[in-house]
């Protein structure tokens, strides 16, 4: 019979897992055809999608998932800033865990998946983005 003393003697066993920052941000374009987002009046203005985009706006999850496709972390886009880019959202997703690949996921728009070598040459800082320019 093993002793709990002897199981926490393994050090690999008690090593915590390395976790990691995502920060971001997601742009809906600006079309040379028209916007494909609104911007609020106001004080505080703040855009979001339209024209098709609709479903796109402040609190959309981001889901990130690692090389078995397991959701691994999930975060939230941020109120949306008109820029001369388009509706640029930032976000910021903490506690991922390492792996060899990430797939990030806006609302359902898609996967884009970056190695770990990839994500730590960004510095972990990645820019998505939907439309057309």
């Amino acid at each position: 019979m093993l002793s709990n003393n002897l199981l926490w003697q393994d050090a690999s066993f008690a090593k915590p897992r390395s976790k990691y920052k995502i920060e971001g941000t997601f742009t809906i374009l600006t079309s040379y055809k028209r916007d494909n987002f609104l911007t609020t009046d106001g004080e505080n203005p703040f855009c979001f999608g339209t024209n098709g985009y609709d479903d796109l706006k402040w609190n959309v999850p981001i889901t990130i998932t690692d090389e078995q496709n397991k959701i691994i972390a999930i975060g939230k886009t941020g109120y949306g800033s008109k820029t001369y880019e388009g509706c640029v959202m930032s976000f910021k997703i903490n506690n991922i865990p390492k792996s060899s690949f990430y797939s990030i996921e806006v609302g359902r728009r898609g996967k884009i998946i970056f190695s770990f070598d990839q994500m730590v040459e960004s510095k972990w800082i990645v820019g998505l983005s939907i439309g057309d320019k």
